[in-house]
């Protein structure tokens, strides 16, 4: 029985480190690690009574705090934490220099969302058609919030 208890938290302690350094993140392996903890830690009260219970208690959590602990630190210090920011932003058009009726030309495919260049800037734009192809010269059909319509020049 003792063999047993000592093969549970050792178990319970190995999914904890495998939660923390290998898969960080998953969960279920850190559940299922407390869960044998728990089952261990109920066992020793049962076999050995309150006194080795609560001792045993203590060293787990103090195993188990160190382990988090360490865990957080190399989580946040290593590259597995993301870090960047995020620099990219959709149109902001309280600012644009055209209006509807401006030229431009289609920088990639737009199906029905894509880049334009328009007035020497690209800027992403809806076409009012379901697909324009890349270099296609277009036209400024509307200007909505944050939103612009274009249409083809080309004539099928």
């Amino acid at each position: 029985m003792t063999l047993t208890i000592g093969g549970l938290l050792f178990i319970g302690l190995l999914l904890l480190i495998a939660e923390f350094y290998l898969f960080p993140g998953t969960t279920f392996i850190g559940v299922a690690g407390l869960l044998v903890l728990a089952i261990a830690l109920v066992m020793t009260f049962n076999k050995f009574g309150i006194a080795t219970g609560l001792l045993t208690l203590l060293i787990t959590a103090l195993v188990g705090g160190a382990l988090l602990y360490q865990g957080y630190k190399t989580f946040s210090s290593s590259g597995m934490a993301l870090t960047k920011e995020i620099d990219g932003k959709v149109n902001e058009l309280e600012n644009v220099h055209f209006k509807a009726g401006t030229e431009g030309f289609a920088y990639t495919d737009l199906r029905p969302v894509g880049k334009a260049f328009i007035n020497g800037h690209k800027y992403e734009v809806h076409s009012l058609a379901n697909f324009i192809e890349k270099d296609t010269p277009i036209v400024v059909h509307k200007i909505e919030v944050n939103k612009i319509i274009v249409k083809s020049l080309n004539k099928i």
